[in-house]
């Protein structure tokens, strides 16, 4: 199926959801380095991001299969854009979904994925 992961997401009112993004860089600072935090904002979220975020996270340790199909899938969506998922990827794709966000966000992120 073609999932066009460039879609916003936007809040029930149709506003955008502005996203967050935190990592740390390294600074060098008197010949010793140190980890600063770094926040990063975009003005709106699309399925990508969102779908890219449930790939990367987890709570459990999975076996090197499901590492690398979530590794694969991840680099496949990442940049948005119509991306052609099997019917295993959409099924893996939308159960972390699921597992991930809230009940309102999740749902608007599976219509997006074609549920009904």
């Amino acid at each position: 199926m073609k999932i066009n992961f460039n879609q916003e997401i936007k809040k029930d009112d149709g506003t955008s959801i502005v996203s967050e993004t935190k990592s740390f860089q390294m600074v060098e600072k008197d010949g010793e380095f140190t980890s600063e935090p770094t926040n990063t904002y975009k003005k709106n979220t699309i399925l990508a991001d969102v779908c890219s975020d449930a790939l990367r996270t987890n709570v459990i340790k999975v076996d090197v299969d499901e590492t690398m199909m979530r590794f694969n899938l991840h680099n496949k969506i990442k940049e948005g854009g119509e991306v052609l998922l099997s019917k295993d990827e959409l099924i893996s794709l939308k159960d972390l979904v699921n597992n991930k966000y809230d009940l309102m966000m999740a749902g608007k992120i599976l219509v997006m994925l074609g549920e009904k």
